[in-house]
Protein backbone atom coordinates (compact mmCIF):
# COMPACT_ATOMS: atom_id res chain seq x y z
CA UNK A 1 0.00 0.00 0.00
CA UNK A 2 1.11 3.61 1.20
CA UNK A 3 4.42 2.56 2.67
CA UNK A 4 5.22 0.27 -0.82
CA UNK A 5 4.88 3.30 -2.75
CA UNK A 6 6.81 5.48 -0.35
CA UNK A 7 9.76 3.02 -0.82
CA UNK A 8 9.85 3.06 -4.52
CA UNK A 9 10.06 6.91 -4.30
CA UNK A 10 12.96 6.93 -2.24
CA UNK A 11 14.60 4.25 -4.47
CA UNK A 12 14.19 6.53 -7.28
CA UNK A 13 15.99 9.61 -5.72
CA UNK A 14 18.48 8.25 -3.96
CA UNK A 15 20.00 7.53 -7.75
CA UNK A 16 20.44 11.22 -7.74
CA UNK A 17 24.10 12.28 -7.25
CA UNK A 18 24.77 15.07 -4.83
CA UNK A 19 25.60 17.65 -7.79
CA UNK A 20 22.30 17.01 -9.16
CA UNK A 21 20.04 17.71 -6.05
CA UNK A 22 18.29 20.69 -6.28
CA UNK A 23 18.51 24.06 -4.70
CA UNK A 24 15.90 24.72 -1.26
CA UNK A 25 14.00 27.32 -3.76
CA UNK A 26 15.08 25.30 -7.46
CA UNK A 27 11.92 23.54 -8.79
CA UNK A 28 13.86 19.44 -8.35
CA UNK A 29 15.37 17.93 -11.71
CA UNK A 30 15.44 14.23 -12.35
CA UNK A 31 16.78 11.97 -14.70
CA UNK A 32 14.53 11.57 -18.20
CA UNK A 33 14.74 7.72 -17.41
CA UNK A 34 12.77 8.06 -14.05
CA UNK A 35 10.55 10.83 -15.31
CA UNK A 36 7.57 8.59 -16.60
CA UNK A 37 8.08 5.56 -13.60
CA UNK A 38 7.45 8.92 -11.23
CA UNK A 39 4.98 9.83 -12.36
CA UNK A 40 3.14 6.44 -12.33
CA UNK A 41 3.97 6.05 -8.93
CA UNK A 42 2.85 9.50 -7.97
CA UNK A 43 -0.85 8.64 -9.95
CA UNK A 44 -1.21 5.09 -8.15
CA UNK A 45 -0.31 6.94 -4.43
CA UNK A 46 -2.99 9.37 -5.39
CA UNK A 47 -5.48 6.73 -6.71
CA UNK A 48 -5.13 4.93 -3.27
CA UNK A 49 -5.30 7.65 -1.44
CA UNK A 50 -8.03 9.86 -3.10
CA UNK A 51 -9.79 6.89 -5.06
CA UNK A 52 -13.44 6.79 -5.19
CA UNK A 53 -14.71 4.96 -2.06
CA UNK A 54 -17.28 2.33 -2.20
CA UNK A 55 -21.16 3.82 -1.00
CA UNK A 56 -22.26 2.26 1.70
CA UNK A 57 -25.42 0.74 1.76
CA UNK A 58 -28.54 2.15 2.67
CA UNK A 59 -31.90 2.10 4.68
CA UNK A 60 -31.07 -0.93 6.97
CA UNK A 61 -33.65 -1.81 9.04
CA UNK A 62 -35.36 -4.45 10.70
CA UNK A 63 -38.96 -5.96 9.37
CA UNK A 64 -40.12 -7.96 11.85
CA UNK A 65 -43.28 -10.23 12.50
CA UNK A 66 -43.41 -12.19 15.43
CA UNK A 67 -40.64 -15.30 15.30
CA UNK A 68 -39.62 -14.17 11.69
CA UNK A 69 -37.02 -11.44 11.97
CA UNK A 70 -35.53 -10.01 8.64
CA UNK A 71 -32.94 -7.63 7.69
CA UNK A 72 -33.33 -5.35 5.20
CA UNK A 73 -31.37 -2.18 3.38
CA UNK A 74 -30.85 -1.00 0.10
CA UNK A 75 -27.73 -0.40 -2.03
CA UNK A 76 -26.11 2.65 -1.72
CA UNK A 77 -25.76 5.55 -4.36
CA UNK A 78 -23.78 4.34 -7.95
CA UNK A 79 -23.29 1.32 -6.75
CA UNK A 80 -21.29 -1.20 -8.49
CA UNK A 81 -23.20 -3.88 -10.79
CA UNK A 82 -20.71 -6.93 -8.91
CA UNK A 83 -21.49 -5.50 -5.63
CA UNK A 84 -21.85 -8.00 -2.62
CA UNK A 85 -22.93 -7.55 1.47
CA UNK A 86 -21.97 -9.05 4.43
CA UNK A 87 -23.62 -8.84 7.50
CA UNK A 88 -22.69 -8.89 11.33
CA UNK A 89 -24.99 -8.65 14.50
CA UNK A 90 -24.26 -8.42 18.17
CA UNK A 91 -26.33 -7.88 21.67
CA UNK A 92 -27.24 -4.42 23.04
CA UNK A 93 -24.62 -3.52 25.22
CA UNK A 94 -21.58 -5.53 24.03
CA UNK A 95 -18.39 -4.65 22.40
CA UNK A 96 -17.99 -7.31 19.53
CA UNK A 97 -19.96 -7.90 16.37
CA UNK A 98 -21.11 -11.81 14.79
CA UNK A 99 -20.36 -12.68 11.30
CA UNK A 100 -24.04 -13.97 9.97
CA UNK A 101 -22.22 -17.01 8.07
CA UNK A 102 -25.65 -17.28 6.03
CA UNK A 103 -24.81 -13.53 4.67
CA UNK A 104 -21.67 -12.63 3.76
CA UNK A 105 -20.98 -12.52 0.64
CA UNK A 106 -23.80 -12.03 -0.78
CA UNK A 107 -25.68 -10.04 -3.89
CA UNK A 108 -29.14 -10.10 -2.10
CA UNK A 109 -30.71 -7.05 -0.07
CA UNK A 110 -32.36 -9.09 3.11
CA UNK A 111 -30.96 -11.46 5.55
CA UNK A 112 -33.43 -13.46 7.72
CA UNK A 113 -31.44 -12.78 11.53
CA UNK A 114 -34.49 -14.99 13.42
CA UNK A 115 -32.49 -17.30 15.28
CA UNK A 116 -29.26 -14.71 15.71
CA UNK A 117 -32.31 -12.06 17.37
CA UNK A 118 -34.43 -14.75 19.49
CA UNK A 119 -34.06 -13.85 23.07
CA UNK A 120 -36.92 -11.49 23.87
CA UNK A 121 -35.17 -10.25 26.80
CA UNK A 122 -32.39 -8.70 24.87
CA UNK A 123 -32.16 -6.20 22.32
CA UNK A 124 -29.95 -6.07 19.01
CA UNK A 125 -27.97 -4.53 16.62
CA UNK A 126 -27.33 -5.39 12.81
CA UNK A 127 -24.71 -3.86 10.29
CA UNK A 128 -24.31 -4.32 6.70
CA UNK A 129 -21.33 -3.32 4.50
CA UNK A 130 -20.97 -3.61 0.56
CA UNK A 131 -18.20 -5.42 -1.10
CA UNK A 132 -16.90 -4.89 -4.64
CA UNK A 133 -13.33 -6.50 -5.53
CA UNK A 134 -10.86 -5.42 -2.91
CA UNK A 135 -12.37 -2.26 -1.92
CA UNK A 136 -15.25 -2.24 1.15
CA UNK A 137 -17.32 0.07 2.37
CA UNK A 138 -18.65 1.60 5.59
CA UNK A 139 -21.02 -0.47 8.00
CA UNK A 140 -23.96 0.86 8.52
CA UNK A 141 -25.80 0.05 11.23
CA UNK A 142 -29.80 -0.61 12.19
CA UNK A 143 -31.40 1.02 15.44
CA UNK A 144 -31.55 -1.31 18.50
CA UNK A 145 -34.02 -4.01 17.86
CA UNK A 146 -36.21 -5.96 20.37
CA UNK A 147 -38.16 -9.18 19.26
CA UNK A 148 -40.63 -7.91 21.66
CA UNK A 149 -40.90 -4.88 18.55
CA UNK A 150 -42.20 -7.54 15.98
CA UNK A 151 -45.66 -7.03 14.31
CA UNK A 152 -48.43 -9.83 15.62
CA UNK A 153 -49.69 -12.20 13.82
CA UNK A 154 -51.36 -15.75 13.75
CA UNK A 155 -50.29 -18.88 12.84
CA UNK A 156 -53.46 -20.55 12.24
CA UNK A 157 -56.79 -20.29 13.23
CA UNK A 158 -60.09 -22.40 12.95
CA UNK A 159 -63.64 -21.48 13.72
CA UNK A 160 -66.56 -23.82 14.42
CA UNK A 161 -70.05 -22.32 14.48
CA UNK A 162 -72.83 -24.18 17.15
CA UNK A 163 -76.17 -22.92 17.25
CA UNK A 164 -75.42 -19.87 18.32
CA UNK A 165 -71.97 -20.27 19.53
CA UNK A 166 -68.74 -19.47 17.50
CA UNK A 167 -65.69 -21.74 18.65
CA UNK A 168 -62.56 -20.14 17.84
CA UNK A 169 -59.57 -22.16 18.26
CA UNK A 170 -56.01 -20.53 17.88
CA UNK A 171 -52.66 -22.37 16.99
CA UNK A 172 -49.45 -21.16 18.51
CA UNK A 173 -46.22 -19.54 16.87
CA UNK A 174 -43.53 -21.74 18.20
CA UNK A 175 -39.79 -21.27 16.38
CA UNK A 176 -37.72 -24.48 17.63
CA UNK A 177 -33.85 -23.85 17.35
CA UNK A 178 -31.79 -26.82 18.35
CA UNK A 179 -32.51 -27.55 21.97
CA UNK A 180 -34.38 -24.23 22.09
CA UNK A 181 -38.05 -23.56 22.18
CA UNK A 182 -39.34 -19.73 21.66
CA UNK A 183 -43.22 -19.26 21.65
CA UNK A 184 -45.20 -16.07 21.39
CA UNK A 185 -45.70 -16.37 25.31
CA UNK A 186 -42.44 -16.43 25.45
CA UNK A 187 -41.91 -12.85 23.84
CA UNK A 188 -45.13 -11.09 25.08
CA UNK A 189 -45.56 -12.19 28.71
CA UNK A 190 -47.51 -9.81 29.69
CA UNK A 191 -50.44 -7.75 28.83
CA UNK A 192 -51.32 -9.99 26.09
CA UNK A 193 -54.77 -10.15 24.93
CA UNK A 194 -56.90 -12.04 22.14
CA UNK A 195 -59.97 -10.96 20.42
CA UNK A 196 -62.54 -11.85 17.68
CA UNK A 197 -64.60 -10.17 15.63
CA UNK A 198 -67.22 -11.88 12.67
CA UNK A 199 -68.18 -9.80 10.05
CA UNK A 200 -71.49 -9.94 8.27
CA UNK A 201 -70.48 -9.85 4.16
CA UNK A 202 -74.21 -9.17 3.15
CA UNK A 203 -74.08 -5.78 4.77
CA UNK A 204 -70.61 -5.44 6.74
CA UNK A 205 -72.20 -5.97 9.97
CA UNK A 206 -69.54 -6.37 12.57
CA UNK A 207 -69.85 -7.96 15.99
CA UNK A 208 -66.91 -7.96 18.59
CA UNK A 209 -65.79 -10.34 21.28
CA UNK A 210 -64.75 -8.77 24.53
CA UNK A 211 -61.08 -9.17 24.81
CA UNK A 212 -59.60 -12.34 26.80
CA UNK A 213 -56.82 -12.61 28.51
CA UNK A 214 -54.73 -15.40 28.53
CA UNK A 215 -55.81 -16.66 32.24
CA UNK A 216 -58.99 -17.49 30.65
CA UNK A 217 -57.47 -20.04 27.84
CA UNK A 218 -57.27 -23.60 28.02
CA UNK A 219 -54.04 -24.99 26.67
CA UNK A 220 -54.56 -28.31 24.71
CA UNK A 221 -52.26 -29.86 22.17
CA UNK A 222 -49.68 -26.90 21.93
CA UNK A 223 -52.48 -24.55 21.61
CA UNK A 224 -54.53 -22.07 22.67
CA UNK A 225 -58.74 -22.89 22.79
CA UNK A 226 -60.92 -20.67 24.34
CA UNK A 227 -64.92 -20.93 23.63
CA UNK A 228 -65.74 -17.00 21.93
CA UNK A 229 -69.22 -16.47 22.55
CA UNK A 230 -71.10 -14.56 19.90
CA UNK A 231 -74.51 -13.97 19.85
CA UNK A 232 -75.36 -14.63 16.44
CA UNK A 233 -78.96 -13.27 16.25
CA UNK A 234 -77.79 -10.05 15.33
CA UNK A 235 -76.24 -11.33 12.32
CA UNK A 236 -79.27 -13.71 11.03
Amino acid sequence: GKTRVLARRTEITAFCSPSEAPADNAAPRMAPGFAALTVGVVVSLCLQIYGESLSQPCKVRFVADIIIHVLHWMPGVNHASDTLYDVEYKVYGTPSWTAVPDCTGISGHSCILTNETMEPSLRYYARVRAVSGNRTSRWTRTNAFSPKEATLRLSDATLSVTGNTIHVSLQQLILRVGNQTVSYKDIQKYGRQYRTYVRRMSDHLQVRQPALVPSRLHGAGGKCLWPSYLELVELL
